[in-house]
């Protein structure tokens, strides 16, 4: 389902159908994919139902110390 996983390729897929299977609103998801908020609980659940890391989709906020 994504290539790369790269929160671009989110937007292959539909928003509203990603909110409903994990149980979110899609306002709070598309909040949450373009980091205008943070969730780590959201996170979780969107990488889950991609079956993909999260550190996949951000990276940024998620790198552990080596």
């Amino acid at each position: 389902m994504l290539r790369n996983g790269t929160k671009k390729d989110l937007y292959r897929i539909n928003i509203t159908a990603l909110a409903k299977r994990i149980g979110r609103t899609r306002t709070w998801v598309s909040l949450v994919i373009n980091g205008h908020e943070t969730s780590p609980v959201t996170r979780e659940l969107i990488a889950s139902a991609l079956g993909v890391r999260v550190a996949d989709l951000w990276p940024d906020k998620h790198r552990k110390a080596a």
